[in-house]
């Protein structure tokens, strides 16, 4: 009876490591197409539509969109999850967000469409991708075989909040360096709180509500710009003290005694 379960104990864990394997791997390719795809085909198309400023921006982030849907459905068949029952809290704290872009509308912003778009096709599909797919598919895998519960969810957020901050190396091609190295560490921190949103929520929602609220906001504040406002110096520490903001917050939330949502949602599928 013993050696019986020794060796079904043993098949199962070949059988975990195999399917590791398999999903890192769909998981690798997915990345490494969605990235030629975009940079290479959807860039050139841009070019040659000649489409520039905040109408190239939505052209490409609705493909990217549409690009990851497809490769999500073939590859990786990762769930995200959008439904979330509502609380008067929650009611509260989404209902912020229009009042706040209403108050900008009458005080006369005329930066308000351009942040409506900017703040949209930026989290909708950036959302999709790190928190939806990339976060979800690395806490499926790791976080309940592990031995090491805590550590596998912290792994799979720093991991994707990495990614999350490399992506924006893109951007050198539109500003410069030490924009793109500011933007990159408080990025980076903002993928650490958006991770733990999507984990205590079980809501793709709610990340994308904020990821929307801080682009839009800061487009209406200093407009779709290429470059970072103040001296070098005074960018780098700004940044620094954003991304240390974004991991306190992300600490306090996870500290808070609700469940893991997320994590529920994958025990019952």
């Amino acid at each position: 009876m013993l050696e019986y379960y020794v060796t079904w104990t043993t098949i199962e864990e070949e059988n975990y490591l195999i399917n590791i394997k398999k999903e890192s791997f769909y998981l690798m390719l997915l990345l490494i197409i969605d990235f030629l795809l975009e940079f290479s085909v959807i860039h050139k198309i841009r070019i040659a539509l000649n489409l520039s400023g905040i109408s190239g921006l939505f052209f490409y982030k609705v493909c990217s969109f549409i690009i990851l849907l497809c490769l999500n459905y073939l590859l990786t068949k990762q769930s995200v999850f959008f439904k979330f029952t509502p609380s008067a809290n929650i009611i509260k704290a989404l209902a912020i967000i229009p009042v706040i872009f209403l108050i900008f509308f009458l005080a006369g912003s005329k930066r308000l469409p351009e942040a409506l778009i900017v703040g949209t096709v930026a989290a909708v599909p950036e959302e999709y991708l790190f928190r939806g797919i990339l976060l979800g598919k690395m806490l499926k895998l790791f976080s309940f075989k592990s031995k090491d519960k805590n550590m596998s969810i912290l792994f799979s957020i720093l991991i994707s909040s990495l990614l999350f901050s490399l992506i924006h190396l893109t951007n050198l091609s539109d500003q410069s360096l030490i924009s793109t190295i500011c933007q990159m560490i408080q990025v980076f921190g903002m993928g650490i709180l958006l991770a733990v949103v999507y984990i205590k929520s079980g809501s793709i929602v709610f990340p994308m509500s904020i990821h929307f609220f801080i682009d839009s906001l800061s487009t209406l504040f200093w407009g779709y710009s290429n470059s970072s406002p103040g001296t070098t110096s005074y960018s780098i520490v700004s940044a620094i003290m954003w991304m240390f903001i974004y991991i306190g917050i992300s600490v306090i939330v996870m500290s808070n005694d609700y469940d893991n949502k997320l994590l529920q949602h994958y025990r019952t599928i």
